[in-house]
């Protein structure tokens, strides 16, 4: 069987990367909600929000909902120490891009390690993150 270098290099990652995902007590919720204008998110009654570049309006909804969720990270959990964060989202694509370490498209496969490689900073801390589907409940609505 042949395997392109793309392939091979992609196989190598999954090895290396590849970590358990805790379904532990989670202390912390993380809301967001994605559209292709805007985004908006809230941690612990914080709120974020912000306005799509003109890069992102090219993105699939999938890859926005992600970046939504790591927006919200990257603005409101940079202080979060020792405990498990729960990403609660309401795009079911997005949610397995998280709970399974990525997927086949590659922009959000790109945006998926982000997040982990904020988990990953987060674990040196004390922190796990995990994420389900469900309604977004958003305070100010970004659509």
């Amino acid at each position: 069987m042949y395997l392109s270098e793309q392939v091979k290099v992609d196989l190598e990652t999954i090895t290396a990367t590849s970590r358990a995902i805790s379904h532990g007590n989670r202390t912390t919720k993380v809301t967001g909600d994605a559209s292709q204008r805007g985004w908006g998110g809230v941690c612990r009654e914080k709120c974020t929000q912000g306005i799509r570049s003109r890069h992102e309006l090219h993105l699939h909804i999938n890859a926005l909902e992600l970046l939504t969720a790591w927006y919200t990270l990257a603005s409101l959990c940079d202080k979060v120490q020792n405990t498990h964060v729960r990403i609660l989202m309401d795009n079911q694509t997005a949610v397995a891009y998280i709970n399974h370490m990525g997927g086949k498209m590659a922009a959000c496969n790109k945006i998926a390690h982000c997040i982990y490689g904020f988990g990953a900073l987060a674990e040196t801390l004390g922190c796990q993150q995990h994420s389900c589907q469900g309604p977004s409940q958003m305070i100010n609505s970004v659509d």
